[in-house]
């Protein structure tokens, strides 16, 4: 006993607590182009199985991030959200944000479709950065082609958004090359033809 009234007083001159901290998980805020130029074909012919892409049909640039963001044998969002605090959104003719967890996001994705006429890459990604301001955030994951159509381009929004320091990771689908544009300059036709 007196044994352990000196241990007792030892702790109280030493005034130690225990305090319990609850430590939230740091969001990862992963933006997906979604404009009409991910729907051009992807040049490489590797698919995973998971969502292998039915003879026939083309492989897109969307279903190849699709496929970065869904296959379980890779990084997956299901495997992201064990670490982090998924926020995903969209980029087309502005941010959309899509809140949910890890499942309702790859439902959402695998519905996802390239059909945005406009993509404003550099302000919707000036927006994301200011929108995490004060929040714990890991880094930005940008899954684009980098085609922007309007607005600031993607070097310009990286100018505005390098005084906060946030970790910006960007992950290119597609080609650095632009895509094939064939005009036709000279026809060498009969005016008139007939049929058979």
């Amino acid at each position: 006993l007196r044994i352990l009234t000196l241990l007792v007083i030892v702790w109280m001159l030493g005034r130690w607590q225990v305090a319990r901290y609850e430590v939230d998980l740091p969001d990862l805020l992963i933006l997906l182009d979604k404009s009409q130029s991910m729907s051009l074909p992807v040049e490489s012919e590797v698919s995973p199985a998971s969502l292998s892409v039915p003879p026939g049909e083309t492989r897109t640039r969307l279903d190849a991030a699709k496929e970065m963001l869904l296959d379980p044998s890779a990084v997956s969002l299901s495997s992201l959200a064990e670490d982090y605090r998924l926020r995903f959104a969209t980029i087309g003719e502005g941010l959309q944000m899509v809140t949910g967890d890890a499942v309702t996001l790859s439902e959402h994705l695998r519905e996802l479709e390239a059909q945005a006429e406009h993509s404003r890459l550099g302000a919707a990604l000036v927006e994301a950065v200011e929108g995490q301001r004060g929040r714990s955030t890991a880094g930005v994951v940008l899954i684009s082609d980098g085609v922007v159509t309007e607005g600031l381009s993607l070097q310009q929004a990286a100018e505005m958004t390098s005084a906060t320091k946030l970790p910006i990771f960007v992950v290119k689908t597609g080609s650095e090359l632009p895509p094939p544009d064939v005009e036709i300059e000279e026809l060498l036709a009969d005016s008139a033809a007939m049929v058979g």
